[in-house]
């Protein structure tokens, strides 16, 4: 179901199907492109990388053991990195598995989400990093490699959210002309 920011883009329309009358929701709305898909193209690999180096270095700095992980102001930004860094990869999943044309909702939900979220999470990793800095110097006990390969899985996450950040420009969508053939299915956004 659309939100109600959406609404106005969908009509409700009466098909029947196998003899019976159904009402569903017709996207009516404008339709949109990024405005520039080859470079988005080309950093296709980076970007999957650049998320799977985060993704790998949380999975792996939260199972190795390590004194510092005990510490709230290290461990804290590093857990709250990972909802905003989702949003930011669902938006990398999303940019390369919908078709071009975008509906409004989903061209704006990529854009926004993954600028924010890789921004948000590159600075809580980073906190984290600096956290575990901070720790060194610190935290009395011995620093076991658990600890060395915590603060480089935070130094990781950090890079990775970083230059995914980097790329978000090519996340940015621009409507498509109305006399445009690009809109998908022979729809276009001035049809009744």
């Amino acid at each position: 179901m659309a939100s109600h920011k959406y609404l106005g883009d969908y009509r409700l329309e009466n098909v029947e199907k196998n003899g019976k009358l159904k009402t569903v929701a017709v996207y009516r709305g404008r339709y949109y492109r990024f405005i520039n898909p080859e470079a988005l193209r080309k950093d296709r690999a980076r970007l999957i990388v650049s998320a799977a180096v985060f993704w790998l270095a949380q999975l792996v700095a939260l199972t190795v053991p390590s004194d510092w992980a005990h510490l709230m102001f290290v461990i804290m930004p590093m857990v709250f990195a990972m909802l905003p860094f989702w949003f930011a990869s669902m938006g990398i999943y999303t940019a390369f598995a919908v078709r071009p044309p975008l509906r409004r909702d989903q061209a704006e939900k990529v854009e926004s989400r993954f600028s924010g979220g890789s921004l948000i999470a590159a600075l809580l990793s980073g906190a984290s990093f600096t956290g575990s800095f901070v720790a060194f110097f610190t935290h009395t006990q011995a620093h076991p490699a658990g600890d060395v390969i915590f603060a480089l899985c935070a130094a990781a996450q950090t890079a990775g959210a970083i230059v995914c950040f980097t790329a978000r420009s090519h996340f940015r969508a621009e409507a498509v002309s109305e006399d445009s053939s690009d809109a998908s299915s022979g729809e276009t956004a001035d049809e009744p």
